[in-house]
């Protein structure tokens, strides 16, 4: 709104700070805040963070200087730090990192987890002017940021008091735009000092690739292969200290032994983690099971935490809906990113989730209904397995990339290839889930999550690499009957793949087949392999013919496996495609129609059922009264027939209103004698103030029931709507007063003292909002007969 006025001022205030004249001492001033991590001794200032508060002003210019660091990064960083690098995920270090730890269990090595004290607070400036300068940046650059830091004063803010004003001497401030990209710059040095000392030996991956370090930010963990190596770590890092300051905190410092180096001597003075290491917020142990197990747990207290803060509140649904989508499941969504969810987790959270929205651990309605738009008769209800699958195929995608060379990719393509010998391409079959028991469960999971939407992904292939690397067998574009062709007999001895049946752009014979691949297999199975490869031949796509190259060994490297996914009536490129578009595919695929729905058409024969909820959306009801609304259309009003099913000896099956006939939800809002003179009278304001007349009876019981039906509306409707909203809320807050305390309440006197209340509460928010929603014309509220005069 203001951007025009503002760059003008803004540009001439900073073009003032850098061409050297007076800097006003409030521009670089901060006040520096104490957070406690969360663990630790409250008393030991150890454990505390501190973050600086800046100024608006300073932080826009310090924003455009990170904006200007943060396209240069990834080029200049070695990949082992993710820390506010673009294109850089923490996720990559702990995927790397938990199978790192996996592989070194069966070879042997040391997890090595430094920690430095008060890492960004001992940053020496005057080092990491000297690291920009021999990373090329610039002396205007460099000047700028100087002029920054030069005059940067502080003050602490401890239990409300402030401290005087001190000149910062060292330290990145938390806080400033520049702060992670300054950071990973100033360890720097330390990732290349490792990664080029040969003295240093890390753990090699399947591929050959050799890591050593993970870093984001301050958190650095290494795998060493020997003591050697550790040792020459530790002169290195005594040397990286020296230069820019940064102290290691040797107590907290965690080695733990791995395979064959279990049980060694700790003669460094680092804690050792028999238990496992705790990286990053997730566990690594010997065991990944209960290194998931240790941070499930964790997950699961922090859960049970939060809930017990909000269940002394008095919520609505949507309300109970929101606290569970934005601070319930959102703490799991790191841990679910990079750990398998055993199925006894996954059951305790739903548990929790149902205790806190229902009161008990059994759903009324499914969460695959839930998890629906308000429209469909849902509440936008976060659905934990979609959740996880919309993750996993994430992780696929990435997978897939050529471009991204994370080095996790390494160990899950040597974990498909020991299971089906085809490494990616296991994403080209349609396979059973049995087939992959062998897998370590996340990669199960990324599989599983995979095969959910296998149905809607067709491969896009047009090169002879892509075609060569294709899977003879499971492959859904080679098919015998219908379904895919299957023969573990030659898939165990080697024949894969197309380019193991392709020979100078033709298809090998049955001869050659059986003498490539069934030496000394007996006459039945030689027999079995001649007919399912006859079906290959006869199944063969015709467009892959003509294709050069062939003969054995493993998939070509520059295989590109490239899918595209139609879903909703569009394609798209799964690259393109983020872990949002994912999550609303399979909670679509999996969500389930309403029970209401079909128990509502019996009595409405004709009419679409499905329309009842479309009143919910943008509605103006009271937050109250939308509850209400949400539990007829569900039918999760508790009857007397239901309770006396429940409780035979406190409750009877007879309405506690009029006392004649079993109370059903119809009975209740349409055909409770005691009841049907306030319906008629509603009925009358509706037609005589707002011209809503119905002359069919069916008609007026769904809108009784539910509102103006969708062919009837016209201006006027949404406040019709409330008028019948408020109505059914009135006839059900009255039967609860008298089946739980006895007493009668006046129906007429409530319905007008609420919507009353309401209306008055709408026009005092915004008279022009609420004339758009209920008429096209002007509105006049003069409040009588029951609260409600309209004028049109």
């Amino acid at each position: 709104m203001f951007q025009e006025e503002l760059v003008k001022i803004l540009h001439r205030l900073f073009e003032y700070v850098f061409n050297g004249q007076f800097l006003l001492p409030s521009f670089c001033e901060g006040r520096i805040k104490l957070l406690f991590k969360g663990k630790g001794d409250r008393a030991d200032l150890e454990n505390y963070r501190p973050i600086t508060l800046l100024n608006l002003d300073y932080k826009i210019l310090a924003s455009i200087l990170a904006g200007r660091l943060r396209d240069v990064l990834p080029s200049i960083l070695t990949s082992t730090q993710t820390y506010g690098v673009a294109g850089r995920d923490i996720l990559d270090t702990i995927l790397t990192l938990k199978y790192t730890v996996m592989h070194m269990e069966i070879s042997g090595g040391f997890l090595l987890n430094v920690d430095f004290s008060k890492a960004f607070d001992r940053v020496e400036h005057g080092y990491l002017w000297r690291v920009l300068e021999r990373f090329g940046f610039g002396e205007r650059f460099i000047s700028r940021l100087k002029k920054l830091y030069s005059s940067g004063v502080s003050q602490v803010k401890c239990n409300g008091l402030l401290t005087g004003h001190f000149e910062i001497g060292r330290s990145i401030r938390q806080g400033c735009p520049m702060s992670a990209m300054l950071f990973s710059l100033a360890m720097e040095p330390l990732a290349y000092m490792i990664n080029k000392e040969a003295g240093v030996r890390g753990v090699v991956t399947p591929a050959g690739r050799e890591v050593k370090l993970f870093q984001y930010a301050d958190d650095t963990s290494l795998v060493l292969n020997d003591e050697a190596s550790l040792d020459k770590f530790l002169e290195l890092l005594g040397i990286f200290c020296k230069a820019s300051g940064a102290v290691v905190n040797v107590g907290k410092s965690e080695l733990m032994f791995l395979g064959n180096k279990a049980g060694m001597n700790n003669r460094w003075g680092f804690r050792e983690a028999s238990d496992g290491v705790k990286v990053l917020g997730v566990w690594v142990a010997r065991d990944p099971r209960v290194a998931t197990e240790r941070t499930w747990t964790e997950k699961l207290k922090q859960l049970e935490k939060v809930l017990s803060l909000w269940r002394m509140r008095s919520l609505t649904f949507k309300g109970k809906v929101v606290v569970l989508n934005s601070l319930f499941f959102s703490k799991i969504n790191y841990a679910l990113s990079g750990l398998d969810l055993p199925d006894v987790f996954r059951t305790r959270i739903c548990e929790l989730a149902s205790g806190f929205l229902w009161g008990s651990r059994a759903n009324q309605i499914s969460r695959h209904t839930l998890s629906r738009v308000v429209q469909r008769g849902g509440l936008r209800l976060v659905e934990i397995g979609a959740r996880k699958s919309a993750l996993r195929l994430k992780v696929v995608m990435r997978l897939l990339d050529e471009g991204q060379t994370h080095l996790w990719k390494d160990f899950l393509m040597s974990e498909f290839s020991s299971v089906t010998r085809l490494g990616l391409g296991v994403f080209c079959q349609d396979r059973p889930a049995s087939a992959f028991r062998g897998l370590d469960p996340f990669s199960a999971e990324l599989l599983a999550a995979w095969k959910k939407i296998r149905g809607y992904v067709t491969q896009n292939i047009s090169t002879v690499p892509q075609i060569l690397g294709q899977p003879i067998f499971h492959n859904p574009d080679i098919r015998h009957a219908g379904r895919p062709i299957q023969c573990k007999l030659l898939e165990e001895r080697g024949c894969c793949l197309i380019k193991d049946i392709v020979v100078g752009g033709r298809l090998c014979d049955t001869t050659e087949i059986l003498g490539r691949f069934c030496g000394g297999l007996g006459q039945g199975g030689r027999s079995r392999v001649r007919l399912i490869y006859t079906r290959v031949v006869a199944a063969f796509p015709i467009r892959w013919l003509g294709v050069g190259g062939g003969g054995g060994g493993p998939a070509p490297l520059n295989t590109a496996y490239r899918f595209t996914v139609s879903f909703g009536g569009n394609t798209r490129d799964v690259s393109t495609l983020k872990s949002r578009y994912w999550y609303r595919m399979v909670a679509a695929l999996e969500t389930k129609e309403p029970t209401a729905e079909a128990a509502w058409r019996p009595f409405f024969p004709g009419q679409d059922t499905s329309e009842i909820w479309w009143s919910l959306q943008g509605s103006l009801f009271p937050h109250a009264v939308w509850n209400n609304e949400f539990k007829i259309r569900h039918r999760k009003i508790y009857t007397c027939i239901v309770l006396h099913q429940i409780n035979k000896e406190r409750y009877v099956r007879t309405c506690p209103v009029c006392g004649e006939v079993p109370e059903t939800l119809e009975h209740i809002f349409l055909e409770c004698a005691v009841v049907m003179p306030f319906l008629q009278e509603v009925r009358d304001i509706l037609k005589t103030r707002c011209a809503f007349e119905w002359t069919e009876e069916i008609e007026w019981r769904w809108a009784a029931l539910f509102g103006v039906q969708r062919g009837r509306r016209r201006p006027g409707w949404r406040l019709a709507d409330l008028v019948l909203a408020v109505g059914r809320y009135v006839i059900y807050r009255a039967r609860t007063l008298r089946l739980k305390e006895g007493r009668t309440t006046d129906r007429t006197k409530l319905f007008r003292h609420i919507l009353k209340g309401h209306l008055l509460m709408l026009y005092r928010m915004g008279p022009d909002k609420l004339l758009r929603q209920t008429s096209a014309d002007q509105t006049l509220f003069d409040f009588d007969h029951c609260g409600l005069q309209l004028a049109f």
